[in-house]
């Protein structure tokens, strides 16, 4: 047994957009059966009037509230419905794999994986098509110490539904599934090597740059108009959450090559760690935009069959990317590329 669907998994369902989605759906579904514009006449009519009688704030703050509630309740239902009476498990015994690493020979035995309560749905994998795996924390979840297991395997799409291994659950559950699937602790929670000082400024220059041209536009506008305080406030509410996005994105960022495992993390908003076995790469492309080339990094591409099929190391020092394929890939070494 890997990993059980817990009651608690349900705290992470209302930091998610679905509850909104469905909201969304609900409303284009009625305005396509010609209810739509009826019920919204009369929500906007019994609108008009509650404003009247108790003000527009607090009108809009009732909607706003219910709107968030309704939402999260949905969000909740759907996520209980869909992931609840989850079981992951892998089998080893039926024919008789041996317990070599991972790195070596690709995952061994057969996963199982079955969740759903009023409609039960049922996957089995080969688990020696499973070149690794992706933890995905959205910023939200993050915050609740969670994260959201997917795998990177032949014949399933990185992203969807399809290669959810695990809800958003606890990141320690979630860690320890992929390092036991993975048969390696130290590419799943190990530390990564830092990109340097120009992949820290370019996320630096990317997150500020904009409100610190607003800031300079404010200043001008103070000394000839004047400005109430308040214009202020808002900059420095827009400011501070931006460099607090960036110094997030520096911390993020990093990669390590070790024991037959190629890991990058990157992100923020939606934290990616992934893991990908060295054996599964097929293939190599380094990218610089202009900006990369004047910043003296690059993007490192790593091509193969599973998953989403490439995986980024993102603004990792230019002079240092084709020694870092190479040190994933051995054959890259004797490439003509790897020399230029």
């Amino acid at each position: 047994m890997l990993a059980r669907w817990r009651l608690s998994w349900l705290r992470y369902a209302p930091l998610s957009f679905s509850g909104l989605v469905m909201i969304g759906a609900a409303i284009g579904l009625a305005y396509q059966s010609g209810l739509g514009l009826t019920i919204g006449q009369r929500v906007a009519k019994a609108g008009t009037e509650a404003a009247h009688r108790t003000g527009v704030v607090v009108v809009v703050s009732v909607g706003v509230v219910g709107t968030v509630a309704v939402a999260v309740l949905l969000a909740v239902l759907w996520s209980w419905s869909t992931y609840g009476n989850l079981v992951l498990r892998r089998d080893l015994s039926e024919r008789g794999l041996s317990e070599r690493p991972c790195a070596e020979r690709g995952s061994e035995g057969v996963l199982h994986l079955r969740h759903g309560v009023l409609r039960v749905r049922e996957h089995t994998f080969d688990a020696r098509r499973l070149r690794g795996g992706t933890i995905r924390e959205p910023l939200l979840v993050r915050a609740l110490r969670g994260a959201r297991l997917d795998a990177v395997m032949t014949g399933v799409h990185g992203e969807g539904e399809s290669s959810v291994l695990l809800p958003p659950c606890p990141v320690d559950t979630a860690k320890a599934v992929l390092a036991e699937l993975i048969d390696n602790e130290e590419a799943v929670n190990g530390p990564l090597r830092s990109h340097g000082p120009a992949a820290a400024r370019r996320r630096w220059t990317r997150a500020l740059a904009l409100p610190a041209l607003a800031g300079v536009g404010l200043a001008v506008m103070s000394v000839l108009v004047g400005l109430p305080i308040w214009a202020w406030v808002i900059w420095a509410g827009v400011m501070v959450p931006c460099a607090l996005l960036a110094f997030d994105r520096v911390r993020s960022l990093g990669h390590r090559v070790a024991d037959g495992w190629l890991v990058a993390r990157t992100g923020s908003l939606e934290r990616r760690r992934d893991c990908i076995a060295c054996a599964g790469i097929i293939g190599w492309t380094v990218r610089q935009t202009l900006l990369q080339r004047r910043a003296g990094v690059a993007t490192l591409i790593a091509a193969t069959a599973a998953g989403r099929k490439h995986y980024r190391v993102t603004d990792v020092p230019a002079e240092l990317a084709w020694s870092v394929a190479a040190e994933a890939s051995p054959w890259v070494a004797d490439s003509i590329w790897a020399g230029r």
